[in-house]
Parts: C-alpha cells; structure tokens; sequence
C-alpha cells in the first residue's frame, strides 16, 4: 500500500542522507514495511536490525558507540556482504528498545559511511534523559496512522480521483452530487476501519468488517503489554483506566477531559491519574487539543493547561473501544450513534497529521463553544464540525465577528462546498483531510539589502 512517507524518505536520500532518519509513532503504523519497502527500492543492499525481536543485538554496541566499533561489530555478526559503502541502508527497527542504538545515531551519521534509518514506537516514554541525544544528527519525521487519501489509494482509486476532490476543496467549487455521496459514503467506512495498514489491508482484501476488527484487536493488545513493560509500576493500573476513560469522554457534556470521570471518584484527580495520562500521549495513543482564554494569537500563550481534550489516534480503534457493534449504526440512521463525537475526532486528527497544531474555544461560563482554532493559511481559523447538514453556525458568527477577529470560519457538516453570507465556508465531512499541509510562512530577503551590500563594499573601498 501506497504510503506518503516514502515521498519523504526519497527527499531524504536525494539530499545526501547528510543525517540519519528517525521515523516515530505509535504501535503497528507502518513503520517497519515503509524503512523495508524504502531500502528495497532505492538501495542494492540493507541491514536490518530489530532490537525487539532480537535483543541480543544489543551486544553490537557493547564496545562502544562509535562508528568504527559499532561496524565493525555488526560485520563480525554476519552483516559484512551487506555492508557496501554508499550502497547500503542500515535500518535500526524498534530503537527504543536499544538505548546505545538510539544514541549511536549521531556518530554513526557523522561518520557517514552508510545511510542510517531507525524507527521507534515508544521513544517518548522509553528514552532517559541522561542519553546521548541525536538531535542535530537524526532527522525526526512522525508518522501516523493511514489518512483518508491513503484510504482510498488502497481501495484503487488513483491520485487523479483525489487530486479532483482536492482541487475542488482548495478552489471552494462543490463536488458532482454523486462524487460527493459516494466519498461521504467511504470517508464513514474509513472511519469504522481507521487507519492502521493491518486493518486496511483487511478491508480491502474482502476480509470485512470482521478481519478489520480483528488486526485492531491485535494492536490493542500491544498497547497494553507496552503499559506493563514500558511504564512505570505504580502507573501501570493508571494507564488502563484513563486510555478506556478517553473513547467515553469525546464530546461529552463538559466537552472537556475530566480526570474525575475516569472512575468517578472523588479525589482522583491530575496528582493521581496526570503522569498515566503523559505517558498515553508519549506513546502516541491519544492527541492533547488545549482550549484558549480567547481565540487570537498567539494561540499557545493563551492556552489554558487545565482545560483540554484528548483524541484517540486512530478512529478504528476509537470504535473497536466503544464497542464493535457501532460501526453498524453509523450507516444505519435508525441506530442511535454519537457520530458527531466520532467526525471531531477524525477532524482532529486530519488536522494534527497535517502538521497543524488545533486548539478549541470555550468560554468559562459554556456560552460560547468553537471545536478548533488554528492558524490556516496565515488566517485565524475557527471550525465546526457537525455530523448533519445545518445551514446557520451561530457559533462561527460570534467569533468571526468584531467582539473576537476571527479571519475564517469553516463548518464541516453532511453538505456540498459553499460559501454563505455571513462568509462562512461550509465543507463536506472529508474535507480537512485534504487540506494543505502546515507551511512555515517565507520571510524573503528584501530586494534592497542588495543595494545596501553594494554601496557597503564601495564604501570600505574608498577608506582603504
């Protein structure tokens, strides 16, 4: 399956591989196939070594984590044919696992020799600080689940079909009626099946619903045997109890995650459940949205730390937590699903993927909710979501008005593309995973600086 990481990976090695390249993410994202189908394509040759699977590759760095070491031990395990200067990926699986591995990223990229790749599931809460870090060394790339556009490449529907409905999206032009229906359609299916390459696969192969519950069951799994065997003892209990907590707390009543609801018992708040709860977020299995006191920049000064929601990290998953049989009631209109919950979560999610760092905005006293406020093409944005078709957002009329600036307003809602006139974009369910990736605004050199170096080194001229 096609993922769009290896447009990244190639980038990385056409620019000399001058670094190591570090991918990160959560459990079973596809990770290993990607830095294996990467090697495979665009090297004669590659050494892979999961620390996971065999620890006993530890022992290579046992020595020392230098370049001269650390090769020269690798060859002596039986890795010497492979190791062909210039022509060669060292893939270090599962770095997490290796704590030298993780370190001796920096001298084995300042050596050179070889192109160097890693991956790690877990570096957010496995790593000590008294490492040596790779920063400046390693480039760190997150990779997540599958997005929606992967979603459809892997039914066989090709890059001109989502390039159409991309293009429809950046231009504001509505979408054929039956395009839209049938993307709409397969954007709900995709939400059921999320997008975990194993549960994909499982769908598009003609395995149904069943095997796509099946492969996350798996994953799931692994989230809890990482909780015993990465996490610390006393938060171990913690971690179980706030990572179910969080499917039943999106889009509750107080539209917030309270620490209180976990068990519902009083006196367990932050001091009790806070380091479990970092420790979900390090191992990538939920997403921190924080609200703002008010929706102007800059967004994160105005963040509100005791006041936020937490997304899961994958939408398959989210069902599976609630409970398979859900998945059901999302076509079916007779079968009472919180599908409102559901598309916040998969909105967020699109825009975090995307590089975008989302906030929300509540008022203290509940008047007035906004689902997401972020900077979108160097405008202050604020976006609502609502899994039916509304025609007035009362919400993103406040805002956009003088009382707070907001630049533009977006509703994502069951509807074609349009513009209203209170200037409100309203966008079909899908949208937002077709919307342009966070860019770092350009700051060009001014044409006169020019000037001013040529009569700079006219001047010193004339004094000498």
């Amino acid at each position: 399956m096609r993922r769009k990481i290896m447009d990244r990976l190639v980038e990385w090695k056409a620019d000399g591989a001058r670094n190591a390249i570090l991918l990160k993410g959560s459990r079973q994202v596809g990770k290993t196939y990607v830095l294996q189908d990467f090697a495979e394509k665009h090297y004669d040759h590659c050494v892979y070594l999961n620390f996971e699977d065999s620890p006993e590759l530890k022992t290579i760095f046992a020595h020392g984590r230098d370049a001269k070491s650390v090769f020269s031990h690798m060859e002596r395990r039986g890795f010497k044919n492979d190791m062909v200067p210039g022509k060669t990926l060292i893939i270090f699986d599962e770095v997490q696992a290796c704590a030298d591995a993780f370190s001796a990223l920096k001298p084995l990229a300042i050596d050179g020799t070889y192109d160097i790749a890693a991956s790690g599931s877990l570096l957010g809460v496995s790593m000590k600080d008294d490492l040596l870090s790779p920063a400046g060394y390693a480039e760190m790339v997150d990779m997540y689940p599958m997005d929606f556009e992967e979603f459809l490449w892997a039914l066989g529907l090709d890059e001109e079909f989502t390039g159409t409905i991309r293009r429809h999206i950046a231009e504001k032009t509505p979408l054929d009626e039956d395009d839209l229906r049938r993307v709409t359609e397969l954007f709900w299916i995709y939400i059921s099946v999320g997008g975990l390459p194993a549960a994909v696969d499982a769908y598009a192969s003609g395995k149904g619903y069943a095997g796509v519950v099946a492969e996350i069951n798996k994953v799931m799994v692994y989230m809890f045997r990482d909780a015993k065997r990465y996490a610390d003892t006393r938060d171990k209990a913690q971690i179980v109890d706030c990572l179910f907590s969080i499917p039943n707390q999106i889009g509750n009543e107080n539209n917030t995650f309270s620490y209180r609801e976990i068990e519902g018992k009083e006196g367990r708040g932050k001091a009790y459940y806070g380091s479990a709860l970092e420790w979900i977020e390090a191992a990538g299995l939920c997403h921190t949205v924080f609200n703002v006191s008010e929706p102007t920049e800059p967004l994160g000064k105005n963040a509100r730390p005791k006041s936020f929601k937490e997304y899961m990290y994958d939408t398959g998953v989210l069902i599976c937590m609630l409970g398979p049989h859900l998945a059901a009631g999302i076509a079916d209109t007779e079968f009472h699903v919180n599908k409102r919950s559901l598309m916040e979560n998969a909105v967020a999610l699109s825009l975090i993927w995307k590089g975008h760092k989302p906030y929300f905005y509540q008022k203290s006293d509940g008047s007035l909710e906004v689902d997401f406020v972020l900077n979108y093409r160097s405008r202050m944005t604020a976006i609502e979501v609502k899994s039916g078709n509304y025609r007035m957002c009362r919400s993103l009329m406040e805002v956009m008005s003088d009382r707070y600036k907001v630049g533009a307003g977006i509703l994502i809602e069951d509807g074609n593309i349009s513009t209203d006139e209170y200037g409100i974009d309203h966008y079909p369910l899908f949208a937002t995973c077709f919307f342009d990736e966070y860019a770092v605004p350009d700051i060009p050199i001014p044409d006169f600086v020019e000037g001013l170096r040529a009569r700079n080194g006219a001047e010193r001229s004339a004094r000498f």
